[in-house]
């Protein structure tokens, strides 16, 4: 992926997303971009707060979560 965005830890907004260990999510849009949010504690529960409208996938720790259009999670 070409587009790719580690999003930095000034940019996050919950207090635990700064504390060391936890998941990686990986957020592919369907334009091809995709987003990289790491130390996330609850992957099902910060991807549920998510707006997925123009989201194609999302992994965790590189392991398919969800995809748009194969029945789960979107």
């Amino acid at each position: 992926m070409a587009d790719t965005l580690h999003i930095a830890d000034h940019y996050r907004t919950n207090p635990l997303s700064l504390r060391p260990g936890g998941y990686e999510v990986r957020v592919i849009y369907n334009s091809g971009k995709a987003y990289v949010y790491d130390k996330i504690k609850d992957p099902s529960r910060y991807i549920a707060r998510m707006n997925t409208t123009d989201v194609y996938e999302i992994l965790v720790d590189g392991q398919v979560y969800a995809r748009r259009g194969h029945g789960n999670h979107f």
